[in-house]
């Protein structure tokens, strides 16, 4: 039996060497996330050109309408009244399909 500790080219895979590696790679990590960091930053302060900024929020030109009121109505007895009071098309929810829809104008007798 041995009395003292083996010599450092014999600790590859022992426990000693594995501690030693376990207090390293974190610290290795540590430094590497912070040398990308402050690579990052200096290429967003020189270039401007590795940052998506966000876009400005722009409103789209609104469309005339001709009068104010629901596009949408329950059914096309409503729809109907909805038309001729908001003086443009009224869509009938109730005759609504995968396929087509189903407008009143305001002109619908």
């Amino acid at each position: 039996m041995r009395d003292h500790a083996p010599p450092p080219e014999e600790w590859e895979g022992s426990v000693l060497a594995l501690q030693r590696r376990r207090r390293l790679l974190p610290r290795i990590a540590l430094a590497a996330a912070a040398l990308l960091t402050a690579e990052t930053a200096l290429v967003v302060a020189t270039s401007g050109q590795a940052v998506a900024l966000p876009a400005k929020k722009t409103q789209a030109p609104a469309r005339p309408e001709s009068g104010k009121g629901p596009r949408s109505a329950a059914d096309i007895p409503s729809a109907k009244v909805a038309a001729r009071l908001s003086g443009r098309r009224v869509e009938a929810l109730s005759e609504r399909t995968e396929t087509s829809t189903t407008w009143v104008k305001r002109t619908a007798a």
